[in-house]
């Protein structure tokens, strides 16, 4: 398995200048996803401020955790680096108390040598503003596994607020400001190798077994149809990540 960290322009597996260089690869759609474990600073922000949370489905929000879960869509990642984005789909709503609604709509991962963050589209009471760099990433506890059988792993990937995002949530009230954590991030993806004859066995995330306690989203009955999310436990055998109540506060 190889690993590489956020920023590095390291290629993999690089020992001698002999080596060839990794292909540019795609990011297989509906396959995989990203879970957000909330930040127990940003939980009690929206709680003190009244705020809602909900999902913008195909995502799944998952209240009792805190959590939100988002269907990859696709990206493309260089495998000689940490250049790339990683797409997907649904959002995240926040509404106060006086109506006012902001929605983060298909957030992206970006990485670019030297800098990692998320974007994403922001819509402020019905109207979409554009799109926005949301959150930075803690860099230093960015870690990217790309496993033998070409599964790609992105563990306590730690978002902060952007300054960008601080003045899109101080129009819901909210105190957060920039370099506040917003939450941890653990990602499961599966490259796209040209033959679409696997997608049957994308089951790659059948077996992250995080997501599979989760029983009160299988009484979620306008999630049945979300077919991309139902083999997408792609957190489940990160079974650090429901203990990490201490990584994400």
């Amino acid at each position: 398995m190889k690993k590489f960290f956020a920023g590095s322009l390291m290629a993999i597996g690089v020992a001698s200048a002999n080596v060839s260089a990794a292909p540019t690869v795609q990011v297989k759609g509906l396959s995989g996803g990203t879970t957000l474990f909330f930040s127990s600073l940003l939980m009690s922000e929206l709680e003190a401020a009244g705020i809602s949370v909900d999902q913008v489905k195909p995502a799944r929000l998952n209240p009792s955790k805190p959590r939100i879960r988002f269907p990859i869509g696709g990206g493309v990642l260089d495998l000689d680096g940490t250049v790339g984005e990683i797409d997907h789909n649904g959002g995240l709503r926040l509404e106060s108390a006086d109506g006012t609604s902001v929605v983060l709509h298909n957030l992206t991962i970006e990485a670019q040598p030297g800098d990692v963050f998320v974007t994403g589209a922001v819509e402020v009471n019905g109207d979409l503003i554009g799109r926005s760099r949301l959150f930075d990433v803690n860099q230093d506890l960015s870690d990217i596994e790309i496993r033998a059988d070409g599964k790609v792993r992105i563990r306590k990937l730690v978002l902060l607020v952007s300054a960008d995002a601080e003045d899109v949530l101080a129009m819901l009230g909210l105190n957060l400001v920039e370099s506040n954590k917003a939450g941890v991030v653990y990602s499961g993806i599966v490259i796209d190798e040209g033959d679409d004859s696997d997608d049957s066995d994308d089951s790659d995330d059948s077996d992250d077994s995080d997501d599979s306690d989760d029983s009160d989203d299988s009484d979620d009955s306008d999630d049945s149809d979300d077919s991309d999310d139902s083999d997408d436990s792609d957190d489940s055998d990160d079974s650090d990540d429901s203990d990490d109540s201490d990584d994400i506060g």
